[in-house]
């Protein structure tokens, strides 16, 4: 439950889709992703009660300043820590490195993750869209996103990944299909997906949208922290 927006700033309609994808797909694994700014420790409890199983909560340190450093002692600990009181649970440290520092937040069957990480090293131009506090580099290696994502925007395009917007004039070739005239299944496994997907396996420079990107270090990172 995230695309470029903040779920939680609509309480209502959050746990109305919550409610829907729950009985839609009983064991799907809800995520949910959020900058933390309207979680409370009530609207964390009305979300566990309606399904949701994991939720990672961002701390954007330079939200107002793009120029401030990510300095984990002086910068990134104060700042979160306004969330950590606010929602008074235990939590640990999970990871804590020169450019990511990650903690768990403890609330019952709920996996929460609460992390700041450099955007200078790790921020993405989001294919192709932003050009400024990006780590912009010539892509090379390979991209396995498109392989375990579904990425589906509000108005029910399937896009390549969760750095394309289906509403960016620049990615309309990258968007694979519509779920209101075709089953996930048949986008998922059409030409055109498979096509990107072999495309992006392959350890070679990338084009368009993909010829800049990084993020596939930020998700293999997560996926260590994860295991």
């Amino acid at each position: 439950m995230h695309r470029y927006n903040e779920p939680l700033y609509n309480k209502e309609l959050l746990i109305k889709r919550i409610k829907q994808a729950r009985e839609y797909l009983p064991q799907a694994y809800i995520y949910i992703v959020t900058n933390g700014d309207y979680l409370t420790l009530d609207y964390l409890k009305i979300l566990e009660s309606i399904g949701v199983n994991a939720m990672g909560i961002s701390y954007y340190y330079n939200g107002n300043d793009k120029n401030i450093p990510f300095d984990i002692e002086n910068i990134i600990k104060p700042g979160m820590q306004k969330l950590l009181n606010k929602l008074n649970l235990n939590y640990s440290v999970v990871q804590n490195t020169e450019d990511y520092y990650g903690l768990k937040l403890e609330y019952k069957n709920m996996d929460i993750e609460y992390r700041a990480y450099d955007l200078e090293k790790h921020g993405t131009d989001r294919g192709g869209i932003l050009n400024d506090n990006v780590n912009i580099i010539n892509r090379i290696e390979k991209c396995f996103l498109p392989n375990f994502q579904i990425v589906v925007d509000y108005d029910a395009n399937y896009t390549l990944c969760c750095n394309i917007r289906s509403d960016d004039e620049n990615s309309k070739n990258y968007i694979l299909g519509n779920i209101e005239t075709h089953s996930v299944f048949d986008i998922f496994m059409g030409e055109k997906a498979i096509n990107f997907r072999k495309e992006l396996l392959l350890e070679c420079p990338k084009k368009g949208a993909c010829a800049h990107c990084s993020d596939t270090r930020l998700w293999e990172g997560f996926i260590e922290l994860k295991n």
